[in-house]
């Protein structure tokens, strides 16, 4: 008999590695005045970066910026435009527990408020404001992360993720190519380009990472 701290998974999920590499793409213009090399460094660290994790409703067929091949489990929620603590609590434990031990929320923006206000049976809210410079605030005792492309609460939609993101794979293929166009924009003083690169993101282990999807209306 293991030790009681000692978990096991039986008959665990085996990964898939397979990716696809799909091109994503931006345009920037530029004036000429703008045309010097440390403005054009700066550029293309920031302006270029493409959307590599769009949170999509990994529970259905649809598809947004990256095709995910494997999908993260689902938990559903009890309420079709609100988060109560129930949902909170059937998300965490949904996750097989060695995947809790490097878990973490994940979640857009203007959830956060509503997040903010659960409470637990004793009246303590659940959400833990950072106290040390730099580290994420906490929900449930798990960090917790914002994204613009998660979708906000909706009936259906999928509105928070926990789990160890680990089990998300970036795949990038080559560098980013970068073609200057000089004629396109020229009757307006500028000078265009043209980024563009080949990447994938894919749910290798999707008992991983646990989905909140909102009540159908």
């Amino acid at each position: 008999m293991p030790p009681s701290n000692i978990h096991i998974l039986s008959a665990p999920s085996r990964p898939s590695r397979r990716t696809r590499y799909f091109p994503l793409n931006t345009a920037v213009r530029l004036s000429r005045k703008e045309l010097r090399p440390s403005f054009i460094s700066s550029l293309f660290i920031t302006s270029a970066i493409l959307r590599y994790m769009t949170f999509v409703a990994a529970c259905s067929p649809s598809l947004s910026a990256l095709r995910l091949e494997a999908s993260a489990s689902c938990t559903p929620s009890g309420a079709a435009a609100a988060i109560a603590f129930d949902d909170i609590v059937s998300l965490v434990y949904a996750l097989k527990s060695p995947y809790r031990r490097n878990a973490s929320f994940l979640t857009h923006e203007t959830t956060v408020a509503a997040l903010r206000k659960l409470k637990d049976t004793n009246g303590q809210y659940l959400w833990q404001p950072s106290l040390v410079a730099g580290q994420p605030d906490r929900l449930f005792g798990y960090p917790i992360h914002t994204s613009p492309y998660v979708p906000t609460v909706a009936a259906g939609a999928l509105t928070l993720g926990f789990g160890d993101y680990a089990n998300y794979w970036i795949a990038d293929r080559q560098g980013r190519a970068v073609q200057r166009l000089n004629e396109l924009y020229a009757g307006n003083g500028q000078v265009g380009f043209l980024i563009t690169q080949r990447v994938d993101g894919k749910v290798i282990r999707a008992e991983g990472i646990q989905l909140l999807q909102q009540k159908a209306a």
